[in-house]
């Protein structure tokens, strides 16, 4: 057995021999969860940590697993950006395929400063594992942080608890301002100073029962304090520290009224690593010294439980793991010129230090866009439920302080709920009948037509008139949806559709609140002035492309739905005043007439073909106007003639009855010389489809001439730097005309499927 436990006579007063009773049903609940959540969290790599409203935020994105750090397969991806209140203010689809996604994010132009969540999940991951960052979006103010509640100190018991006549170990948190000076105090006076290293303190003491405990703190030149959490006499606590020879103690404590026996379970990646049970002596305590490989590499949980798992004390536990190899960077010289051409390597190694082939996302941007230090993740913490924002290269101490600031689960086998979502693009929603008198059919059908991408969908709807695709084709952007609804074959007249993309659960927003500060931001006040320098000289616009695309919007159905039976110019008659009179005189298949009031539009079917039946049309034809289809017979008499090129009207029925229900009752095709008017009107009708992301590649194009700025602040960014068979791959870049300090930031991929990270500085000068 790898774990060892040692003197358990000289420490432990009275174990059982017995296997304590909870492990049966934590062995039925722990792999039942492993089966039905499984553990997988994107992990994004952006190319800056700080973005302006506008600007294009490009990512590499990889799936983690509890098992393997990379996902091999293919996934559908949404990706959702949630504003401080938690509304979606973004979304998209993405194409996650072997060993991830390359793609970026537009951010709307709209976003106000803040802290954004990014979220990305599938149809095999959870509410909580669906989770993954946060982007900030600056103005030309720096962001601040505003606690949204008065509490300036938060206290985190180790163990949970404190408990009465042990010493017990609390971890102090400063939300806001970091406190000057503080002490701790009770109702019989001064106990201890508090020193603060950064926003943590830690404070040890003995307290009583029935005793107060409060920390007296100075801000500024304002006294304050703040209440302890209560001493609990019926409660458990448990402490971790360093024994003789690398050993760890556990130190587990129980109060006057609490429990005399409790279960003592180490879990770690959704496994039980060791369990006993706990029996606590006269003086309320029991002690463990445990081997120094008793704790696994990376993230796990000691837990106190009673008999119905109930958790009592929890202490969660990091050991810092061992790499698994590192990407060195060579030909980065420390001080560059404007406009220097510059040829970096990068070299991947394994553990052994044998170069090794990998995949890198490399970026090269300004001080002002990074917040934080690059690190490799370690999957035993981003799995979590809740990963700790903090980052695990600091020092020991300062990590064990971190982890016992997070919270107590609310059960050992945590019950995620599964997110909303299908591995398919869907288009889903309900029709509703316009007018109350008149429901809709039952049994009636809605058929549908992506218009970009000439392809038809036809579906039942229930009785509640819902609907679903789930099986719509991946096609990249975005696509307009027109929609008709039938019964028996005929067009159901008054209906709308309430639609939906099967948007998944809204998450909680963020808990902190942040706000513009006084002091003016690097990076916000360089966005405003590139914008107009940009803007000025236009040298990032694309090159003006002549197009090829014939002025005919209709051109394309026009090919799907095969050669027109009758074209009509109107331009070569006599103008006429209105449609009707256009119809009557010169497109004789068209049909018009009054009834009840409303204009009626029939075409006359035609058959040749001795396999299609005569028969005659039902309903009003399928109308396309400059490449948006409608059934909208309102609108099409009231287009002007003078205003259109030509009338094209499909009515062989062999034709026809290859669309199917879609335009059984004829085709229509006008197109106009006032193609912006009528598509503005008629895309209102439409439903506006989202496909998924295409991957956008970052320019490399630089202005030539001298007097014209180079402002790019990202000046390098590739998704994808394949490595050679030496493990090396070499990328080129020049700088811009912005000096300042730049980082070269790596997160990469090996062909062992683990991940490393680096990142290098350099400085920019002027000469």
């Amino acid at each position: 057995m790898r774990i060892r436990i040692l003197l358990f006579g000289l420490f432990l007063a009275g174990i059982a021999d017995a296997q304590v009773n909870v492990l049966p049903e934590l062995n039925r609940q722990l792999p039942e969860s492993r089966t039905q959540f499984p553990g997988m969290r994107p992990l994004v790599f952006f190319a800056q940590d700080k973005y302006a409203p506008g600007d294009t935020a490009f990512f590499r994105l990889f799936i983690l697993t509890e098992a393997e750090r990379i996902v091999a397969e293919r996934s559908l991806l949404t990706l959702e950006l949630l504003n401080p209140k938690g509304s979606i203010c973004a979304r998209e689809m993405v194409s996650c395929q072997r060993f991830g996604a390359a793609n970026q994010l537009i951010l709307p132009d709209s976003l106000a400063p803040g802290f954004y969540e990014v979220r990305f999940y599938s149809d095999r991951m959870t509410m909580a594992y669906g989770l993954t960052t946060y982007l900030m979006v600056v103005g030309e103010k720096k962001i601040e942080a505003q606690p949204r509640t008065s509490e300036v100190l938060t206290f985190h018991p180790e163990g949970g608890h404190i408990v009465p006549g042990v010493l017990n170990r609390v971890v102090v948190r400063a939300k806001g301002k970091v406190p000057a000076s503080a002490a701790l105090y009770s109702d019989e006076g001064r106990v201890s100073s508090v020193l603060f290293d950064g926003s943590l303190a830690t404070v040890q003491f003995l307290p009583q029962k029935g005793q107060r405990y409060w920390l007296e703190y100075t801000s500024g030149e304002k006294v304050s304090q703040q209440d302890m959490p209560p001493v609990e006499a019926d409660a458990l606590t448990m402490r971790v520290y360093r024994g003789p020879k690398q050993t760890w103690v556990l130190d587990m404590a129980a109060g006057p009224k609490g429990p005399r026996t409790a279960s003592l379970l180490l879990i770690a990646r959704r496994e039980i690593y060791h369990s006993q049970e706990i029996k606590f002596n006269a003086q309320d305590r029991a002690n463990l010294l445990v081997a120094p490989d008793f704790f696994p590499e990376g993230f796990s949980e000691l837990y106190l439980v009673d008999n119905q798992l109930k958790i009592l004390a929890y202490r969660p536990f990091y050991i810092v793991p061992k790499a698994n190899g590192e990407v060195s960077i060579s030909g980065l010289p420390e001080s560059a010129v404007l406009r220097q051409d510059m040829n970096v390597s990068f070299t991947v190694s394994d553990e052994g230090g044998q170069p090794i082939q990998a995949a890198l996302a490399i970026a090269v941007i300004p001080d002002e866009v990074r917040l934080r230090p690059l690190r490799t993740p370690d999957p035993t913490l981003e799995l979590r439920s809740s990963p700790p924002g903090f980052d695990w290269t600091l020092p020991a101490s300062r990590i064990d302080q971190e982890i016992i600031t997070m919270p107590i689960p609310p059960k050992v086998v945590p019950e995620y709920p599964l997110l909303i979502h299908s591995s398919n693009l869907t288009l889903m929603g309900r029709v509703i009948s316009n007018d109350p008198s008149n429901p809709l059919p039952y049994l009636s059908r809605i058929v549908i037509y992506l218009q970009n991408d000439l392809i038809q969908y036809e579906t039942a709807i229930d009785g509640s008139g819902n609907f679903s695709f789930p099986k719509i084709y991946d096609f990249m952007g975005s696509d307009k949806v027109f929609y008709k609804v039938i019964h028996q074959g005929k067009l159901v007249p008054n209906v709308s559709v309430d639609w939906s993309v099967n948007p998944g659960e809204i998450m909680a927003a963020n808990q902190d609140h942040y706000l513009e500060g006084n002091q003016a931001d690097p990076y916000g006040a360089l966005r405003k002035k590139r914008r107009s320098i940009d803007r000025s000289y236009g040298f990032f616009l694309a090159e003006e492309k002549t197009s090829e695309v014939s002025s005919n919007f209709n051109a394309r159905l026009e090919d799907e739905f095969q050669d027109a039976d009758i074209v009509v110019n109107p331009g070569e008659y006599v103008p006429f005043e209105t449609m009707r009179e256009l119809m009557l005189e010169v497109i004789p298949a068209l049909k018009f007439r009054y009834r009840g009031g409303d204009s009626i539009v029939h075409v006359d079917l035609y058959t040749h073909s001795p396999f299609a039946a005569q028969r005659y049309a039902e309903g009003p034809p399928l109308f396309v106007i400059d490449g948006y289809m409608t059934t909208n017979t309102r609108y099409f008499l009231s287009l002007s003639p003078k205003d259109i090129v030509s009338v094209k009207v499909i009515n062989e029925i062999a034709k026809l009855n290859r669309l199917e229900n879609l335009a059984k009752d004829g085709v229509v095709f006008v197109q106009t010389r006032v193609p912006e008017e009528t598509r503005s009107f008629l895309e209102k009708e439409l439903h506006e489809l989202d496909g998924l992301s295409p991957t956008l590649t970052v320019s490399t194009r630089y202005p030539s001439r001298p007097r014209v700025p180079d402002l790019r602040s990202l000046l390098y960014w590739t998704p994808l730097a394949e490595t050679d068979s030496t493990g090396t791959a070499t990328i080129s870049f020049r700088t811009s005309d912005i000096p300042g300090t730049y980082w070269i930031r790596v997160l990469g991929t090996t062909s062992t499927g683990h991940l490393v990270t680096t990142e290098q500085r350099f400085v920019v000068d002027f000469k």
